[in-house]
């Protein structure tokens, strides 16, 4: 059998991932690579609007390359035989053998993994396509090249900061770095406020937007460590613009609590509402009550303000329906489009420990 070249991989993965795409919007999506379905962690393949959006750590690894994380410009750096792929997050375009490359859909940050369009990753490792139902199969044009990583356990690595040293490093150990920055670290259950610093407005934000908000400290000098002023980082997930008597949607996630002297704490967050989902324990530590951890897939919908409020709503569909609000939330009032501008208070739910250790993959 004629082995296919990276240009029909190209083509076959543009019609397979088109179609696959339409019957996966509400469908757990599985990995196969050249055989062996891919075991992915905390993050999962999901849909983004029409786009197919897998972690590529997971996928790279699978295929038999490497996948490293460059911390002083935010980029993963993967290479999978002589492809090399350098991908800096958030960004429009990446780099595929020094050659740039635009994406198609939006590079972000989740659970600590970065999350990339399937049909650029396909395109990049000249990989063929196939689908079977919720099934993504691709295969590499060298598929008994490299080895599969299933059986090897790799080397997990932590990032070093700049005013500290490891004299493993000295003594040629391969071994887990865990030389720490300090002992700084939010738990799982804990939350944090803060203020928005860019406007995010349902009429013309997108997936994938990034943006900051500033930690509130309370008057504080620091919130257990982390130092006042530090700010977090976080992108759009969701996005509906209001129409045709359906409120105005935002949805948002949190990727990383930005330090001073540009150290990064990697974060998984949710939103959660500011003040009635936050309480304050004995300690002094903000921590999400029953209310806080009982909700999920929290959005920003503009009922009877611009600000709107906060509503549990799950979206599988690319579009929200009046009926799907209804379900969620019946007390509707006057539907807005959402305006959350620079300074509105926002509640976050951290939804694991995160620590200075923690470097996106």
């Amino acid at each position: 059998m004629k082995k296919p070249s990276a240009i029909s991989g190209r083509i076959l993965g543009l019609a397979a991932i088109s179609a696959f795409a339409a019957f996966s919007q509400a469908q757990p999506i599985t990995v196969h690579v050249n055989g062996q379905q891919v075991q992915f962690d905390s993050a999962e393949p999901h849909m983004m609007g029409d786009k197919v959006m897998i972690p590529i750590r997971k996928v790279i690894e699978q295929a038999g390359g490497t996948v490293d994380w460059r911390s002083t410009d935010k980029t993963v750096v993967c290479q999978l035989g002589t492809t090399n792929i350098e991908v800096t997050v958030p960004t429009a375009t990446a780099r595929v053998n020094g050659t740039e490359t635009a994406l198609d859909g939006p590079v972000h940050i989740e659970d600590g993994t970065t999350i990339v369009p399937a049909r650029f990753l396909a395109d990049s490792i000249g990989a063929t396509v196939e689908y079977d139902n919720n099934d993504l199969v691709l295969m590499t044009n060298e598929p008994t090249m490299y080895p599969s990583t299933t059986d090897i356990t790799p080397t997990p690595q932590t990032a070093i900061p700049d005013n500290t040293t490891n004299n493993n490093l000295n003594k040629g150990d391969s071994s887990t770095i865990t030389t720490p920055t300090t002992n700084l670290m939010l738990p799982e259950g804990s939350a944090l406020r803060a203020r928005l610093d860019q406007e995010l407005n349902s009429k013309d934000a997108y997936v994938g937007q990034t943006f900051t908000a500033t930690l509130d400290t309370s008057g504080q000098s620091d919130y257990f460590g982390i130092p006042q002023g530090a700010k977090v980082e976080g992108h759009v997930t969701f996005v509906q613009p209001m129409r045709d008597g359906v409120p105005g949607i935002i949805g948002i996630a949190f990727d990383d609590v930005l330090l001073d002297n540009g150290r990064m704490m990697n974060i998984s967050a949710s939103s959660i509402n500011a003040d009635t989902d936050i309480d304050t324990a004995d300690s002094g530590r903000l921590t999400t009550n029953e209310l806080g951890r009982s909700r999920s897939d929290l959005k920003f919908v503009g009922f009877d303000s611009n600000t709107g409020v906060l509503v549990p709503l799950t979206t599988t569909d690319a579009v929200v329906t009046i009926d799907q609000l209804q379900n969620a939330w019946p007390s509707q009032g006057e539907p807005h489009d959402v305006d959350l501008t620079s300074g509105t208070l926002i509640g976050l739910r951290i939804d694991r420990n995160a620590n200075f250790e923690e470097v996106p993959d």
